[in-house]
């Protein structure tokens, strides 16, 4: 087991290790509430059985203000209180409801975190971002709320379908480029060992991804400054995720080989870049193609990186390890897209 101590205004631990064990220390039935959704609770319902539990719908579609509504009156009708510890058990959309859920209801209950997927493992967890979408915009409206605990057992990556993973290995993707080369070779060396779900390979990935966003997150923890990088992918990747309506982490792979070309357009990222990362795509089966019509543009002017009605914040590259924060006007980011 890997405990991984996250350092905000009060220090919380992720716990990379046996999940079924670790609720069993840390939770009480009598004042525990799980949220999770249909999926795993076919699948793990026997992990907190013990436990009175809201079930959601699944997917993305489930991120909606009156999720959050239905979940408030459940609440009420468990006579939930503030000493309540509301307990997300499930993947990244989960984890948003149930944050967003115990910061706001009666001003604050307490939260833990079980993270059943790989996005939600290495990314979706951690650092107290959560939120739902609005009037068609992503994680519009959302809170931060730090949990007491995030537990991320790779053994449960075991039952996922194949682009669940790629979702997860997309935001991998991100934190090698942003932060770590050593994380993009290990991927480019043992891709048949991810491909594979091999335990001990996604322990490796999960500590990589947990340590640099617990970096971040220190520095930053209301996401005003530095932490702005790891959306490197997202300007593009969260419009593409909802016209194409493929996986979260699918998307940004294709967000970051636009932000990747734009780089290179203006002249701050090498030219080699951009092929090294589509090998590592290949053999990852991730994407290695990415189109952009005129309603992802659409999208990309109500997104909340929008710095005024002329420009969008976008995170581009000049290598591995070292991204820059730029803004651009919409106008030439137009005129760039329709020279890719």
């Amino acid at each position: 087991m890997e405990e991984i101590i996250i350092n905000t205004g009060k220090a919380y631990p992720v716990i990379i290790g046996n999940a079924k064990k670790e609720i069993e220390q840390r939770l009480n039935p009598e004042n525990s509430i799980v949220i999770t959704d249909s999926n795993v609770f076919k699948l793990y319902s026997n992990y907190f059985d013990e436990y009175r539990t809201l079930i959601i719908p699944v997917g993305e579609k489930t991120k909606t203000w009156e999720t959050v509504q239905y979940v408030y009156k459940e609440l009420l009708k468990l006579e939930a209180s503030r000493n309540t510890i509301i307990v997300g058990f499930g993947g990244g959309v989960v984890c948003d409801i149930a944050g967003f859920v115990a910061d706001t209801f009666m001003r604050g209950c307490r939260l833990g975190l079980v993270a059943t997927s790989l996005l939600a493992q290495v990314d979706a967890a951690i650092g107290g971002k959560n939120g739902f979408n609005f009037d068609g915009a992503k994680n519009l409206i959302g809170t931060f709320k730090q949990p007491e605990f995030v537990i991320c057992d790779p053994e449960l990556l075991k039952s996922l379908p194949e682009n669940e993973i790629k979702s997860g290995l997309g935001e991998i993707l991100k934190y090698a480029l942003v932060a770590d080369p050593k994380l993009l070779n290990f991927l480019n060396s043992n891709a048949d060992k991810v491909l594979n779900l091999q335990t001990d390979t996604f322990e490796y990935l999960i500590e990589s991804c947990v340590h640099i966003k617990a970096g971040f997150i220190e520095q930053d923890e209301s996401d005003t400054g530095i932490r702005h990088h790891l959306n490197f992918g997202h300007t593009f990747g969260h419009p593409i995720e909802q016209v194409e309506t493929i996986p979260h982490g699918v998307a940004v792979v294709k967000g970051i080989l636009i932000a990747i070309r734009l780089s290179v357009m203006l002249n701050i990222c090498k030219n080699n870049l951009y092929p090294n990362v589509l090998k590592v795509l290949d053999k990852l089966n991730l994407p290695v193609e990415f189109v952009i019509n005129d309603t992802i543009l659409e999208k990309i002017h109500s997104d909340k990186k929008k710095q005024n009605k002329d420009e969008i914040r976008m995170v581009l590259i000049h290598e591995i390890g070292n991204t820059e924060l730029c803004d651009i006007r919409f106008e030439d980011l137009e005129n760039m897209i329709d020279n890719l």
